[in-house]
């Protein structure tokens, strides 16, 4: 077997002070999930050494342009809108984990949300779209464990998630692969295999500032806030939670604007989310998702965090082009 891959983080991220979700944070506050993926890991339910593939497939794959469409959907009907006031969330987590031995099991989380392109049938695989940087970080952990060991095999009892509520009921079901990445955008699209995940509608057109939008927020222990929390998947905690969208920046840290030619490659917006959102929906006030989330910043000079992530223009870069 081939050595792990080590990624590079774009270096376009280290522009501002970020804050992630790191592996031992995650043993800590997830500890409910945490028993459910070490379980996951002595099963039978999937084959020796698949994250070490999906690695592989997220260097292979990235900029994969599928030979589907995702459909516009500014305004979508009734029945695909998002409705933020309900209990049902649409979205889902995906952890990636790794057991190192003597060092332990290492375990990173995000969440993300499920997608449907055009042409879809039933016979399909379904489409999870989360973010990039926790595959990479496992991916990352991986290499230093096979660097400091000489465990070339260091991928042989690992794998990827996506953890759900289907029908009510807490599902955990592997990733069967990646199937492309926009790495400068730090997204990711993997197939969830026939899994009955609701799919949300996406837009191209970004939110514009000051406008109020609703970012999928996940915790791992109920926050003591006015804000209403729903009991989620694996002890977690989840929420619609209004944010406002302050700005947006270009791939070099520029301001940037909406309605003009500028790139819009980081979005930001306030209140910041918790760890573990990294990879979840944010949706406009006509129930579209508008954006992905991917962490919380700081930007030199600022006291205070706010959340940062990636239009959902992005999206589509994965897609091929609707016709005109």
């Amino acid at each position: 077997m081939k050595a792990p891959l080590s990624i590079r983080v774009c270096p376009a991220r280290r522009m501002q002070l970020l804050r992630r979700l790191s592996p031992a944070l995650f043993q800590q506050s997830f500890s409910s999930l945490s028993h459910h993926v070490a379980a996951a890991l002595v099963a039978d339910h999937h084959p020796p050494g698949e994250l070490g593939r999906l690695v592989r497939e997220y260097e292979q794959c990235s900029a994969t342009v599928l030979r589907c469409q995702l459909p516009i959907e500014h305004i979508p009907c009734p029945a695909r809108k998002v409705d933020t006031s309900s209990p049902e969330s649409g979205s889902v987590l995906i952890v990636h984990a790794l057991d190192c031995g003597q060092a332990g099991v290492k375990k990173t989380i995000g969440s993300g949300f499920a997608i449907r392109p055009r042409p879809g049938s039933s016979d399909e695989d379904t489409m999870v779209l989360t973010c990039a940087h926790t595959l990479e970080e496992i991916a990352q952990i991986a290499s230093s464990h096979s660097k400091s060991n000489g465990n070339k095999d260091v991928y042989s009892r690992s794998g990827s998630w996506v953890i759900s509520e289907v029908d009510g009921q807490f599902a955990m079901e592997p990733l069967r692969s990646v199937l492309s990445a926009v790495r400068h955008a730090d997204i990711l699209l993997l197939s969830a295999g026939r899994l009955p995940l609701r799919t949300l509608p996406v837009s191209p057109f970004p939110a514009t500032v000051g406008s109020t939008v609703y970012a999928h927020f996940v915790s791992a222990e109920r926050p003591e806030s006015d804000h209403p929390w729903f009991p989620w998947v694996g002890g977690t905690w989840r929420t619609w939670m209004p944010c406002t969208v302050t700005g947006y920046k270009d791939r070099r840290g520029r301001v940037a604007q909406t309605g003009t030619y500028d790139e819009l490659t980081q979005m930001m917006f306030y209140p910041a989310p918790p760890p573990g959102s990294s990879g979840g929906p944010i949706v406009n006030e006509c129930g579209t998702v508008v954006g992905v989330t991917l962490g919380s910043m700081r930007d030199y000079g600022q006291s205070s965090h706010q959340g940062w992530g990636v239009p959902a223009q992005d999206i589509y870069e994965m897609f091929t082009l609707l016709e005109s």
